[in-house]
């Protein structure tokens, strides 16, 4: 069991374990919140704060064109 010096995305705790491998990709989990998460992702739409920013377009009315141009 490897402990890592990153931070928690959730609660900010450093106390951080690896929890296996998805596509590729090491996973963690927080001993503090009990959260599984990955410090990079390999698609955009898993990245956080990508599911706030297209409610944001959705709920203001913006076609797919918009959308994919926003820089909200």
């Amino acid at each position: 069991m490897i402990t890592q010096t990153a931070k928690c995305r959730y609660c900010q705790s450093d106390k951080l374990i690896e929890a296996g491998q998805q596509s590729g990709q090491q996973r963690f989990k927080c001993k503090n919140c009990g959260r599984a998460f990955q410090l990079d992702y390999s698609y955009e739409a898993h990245k956080p704060g990508v599911k706030e920013k297209i409610e944001r377009i959705a709920h203001n009315g913006n076609g797919i064109r918009e959308a994919l141009h926003a820089q909200y």
